[in-house]
């Protein structure tokens, strides 16, 4: 086999290996944008737990400014 084949060989293969583990980071953190939820009071841990989340792109809201934090899940 050539050089120029293995070297494309082993080119193929570690890209095989690394792009399934290559996951997508946020260029910038995402505001949280829900008005429902406050920073401060009861709802401080609340707040920090969903803000986590949505900066992951784990949750969404019920619309784009409100999360509905005491609405039953369906």
């Amino acid at each position: 086999m050539s050089t120029k084949k293995v070297h494309k060989a082993w080119a193929f293969a570690t890209a095989a290996v690394v792009v399934p583990c290559v996951t997508v980071m946020p260029t910038a953190a995402a505001t949280m944008p829900f008005t429902d939820i406050k920073n401060s009071g009861s709802e401080v841990e609340l707040y920090k737990a969903v803000n986590e989340l949505y900066s992951q792109g784990i949750v969404f809201g019920t619309t784009s400014t409100t999360f509905s934090p005491y609405q039953n899940l369906t």
